[in-house]
């Protein structure tokens, strides 16, 4: 019934961590703001899976983790309470830029690793952790962190790239990708630490003790982001075309660029 519209052997290799690292926040900022084309039209998408998503489940009060330079709070019409905590300063005050004047808006400045105290304030219907936990460098710590801020009925989406994305598997049948969870350059521009499938991320959120209540992909991406984003240049790829791919996983569910999965507390 959709809420909203009145106001998922230990983890596979595939989402083996790569390295354990602290994230450098100023780089992934450079790195994030420089950030244009296809990377933009994947943004847009993703938050329109995530609308679509949140439309489904009671959302008066609502945790995104990690706003990056596009919050989703504007793109929200209903909520009663909705708060952000993100590590980068730069990305904090263009949410709060955005959201002045705005008495439902509650911002934490760190990691909610570290900031459960402050963010367990408040209670929430609707966790939104997007493409976050492939960034970090221990995804379960993270996990447990977000668990401790959810009730008995929240429900936690959480989205990331797939690495088994039909243009990986292209890549990996082309032989240019020997292994699929091999990281590609873009992986490591972004400062990517673990790579997840489908199923990986939900048996991930299942060792944490969470009940896997939906999944699924998004947007597929045939090609490369650097051949994607020739063809878009040259208009080969048009609005029509990006929209049919992003209904593409209609046919083809698990191949998406990216993949979903949404949990409740065991």
């Amino acid at each position: 019934m959709a809420f909203g519209v009145a106001c998922r052997a230990a983890r596979s290799t595939e989402a083996r961590q790569v390295k354990r690292m602290k994230r450098d926040i100023r780089a992934y900022e450079q790195t994030y703001l420089q950030s244009l084309g296809l990377a933009t039209q994947q943004v847009r998408f993703r938050r329109k899976l995530i609308l679509e998503r949140l439309d489904l489940y009671s959302h008066n009060s609502i945790l995104e983790i990690g706003c990056g330079t596009e919050p989703l709070f504007p793109f929200i019409d209903c909520y009663e309470s909705y708060t952000i905590v993100e590590p980068s300063s730069a990305f904090l005050t263009i949410a709060r830029t955005r959201g002045q004047g705005n008495a439902k808006l509650h911002f934490v400045h760190g990691e909610v690793e570290t900031r459960g105290m402050e963010l367990s304030q408040r209670t929430y219907d609707f966790v939104i952790l997007s493409s976050l936990i492939h960034e970090v460098a221990q995804p379960d710590h993270m996990l447990a962190a977000v668990i401790l801020l959810m009730g008995a009925n929240t429900v936690l989406h959480i989205n990331c790239p797939n690495v088994q994305s039909m243009h990986r598997l292209l890549g990996h049948k082309m032989g240019l990708l020997p292994v699929l969870s091999e990281s590609s350059e873009l992986a490591k521009k972004f400062q990517r630490h673990s790579e997840f499938s489908l199923e990986s991320l939900s048996q991930l959120l299942e060792e944490q003790h969470l009940d896997v209540i939906a999944k699924g992909s998004s947007f597929i991406k045939p090609f490369s982001h650097a051949q994607m984003q020739a063809m878009l240049d040259a208009s080969i790829v048009t609005e029509e075309t990006l929209l049919g791919l992003y209904a593409l996983t209609e046919y083809f569910p698990e191949f998406g660029s990216e993949i979903y999965v949404e949990a409740r507390r065991r």
